[in-house]
């Protein structure tokens, strides 16, 4: 469902859809990815600010291969210091992993 909402808000979909979507996905297991998927709908809907706080809260939560992708998702929508940020932080929370140094742009500090 999470997939799905991430499809269409990445798309242009119904975002009211994609809502329902969600929502179901976090009523099952909340977690990084469909907080993220939740916090870009919210964006495009206008509340900035709901969105930057599940986007922290997402953050927090995230598995080593979801916050790799929330660290795509911020390349995908242009955030490119977002993105390095937290491919960054993977990094230190996942030291001996070799997917998060090879989503960290080479020539990053």
């Amino acid at each position: 469902m999470e997939r799905r909402a991430q499809w269409l808000v990445a798309n242009g979909g119904d975002l009211g859809l994609a809502s329902t979507w969600v929502e179901k996905s976090i009523g099952l297991q909340e977690n990084g990815a469909n907080l993220m998927t939740k916090a870009a709908i919210l964006e495009k809907k206008g509340d900035t600010k709901a969105a930057a706080e599940l986007r922290k809260k997402a953050d927090e939560i995230a598995t080593e291969a979801q916050r790799n992708n929330i660290g795509y998702q911020y390349l995908g929508a242009g955030q490119v210091d977002l993105a390095i940020a937290t491919f960054q932080k993977n990094t230190k929370a996942f030291p001996n992993s070799w997917n998060v140094w090879d989503s960290l742009p080479r020539d990053t500090p």
